[in-house]
């Protein structure tokens, strides 16, 4: 799970943890 976002600190990664849900905007 923690290896899905590139790091705790990317920007994207408040909104990838919201979008991992759903589909992946990023």
């Amino acid at each position: 799970p923690d290896a899905y976002l590139p790091e705790p600190e990317a920007p994207g990664a408040r909104k990838k943890k919201k979008a991992r849900v759903q589909e992946d905007p990023f």
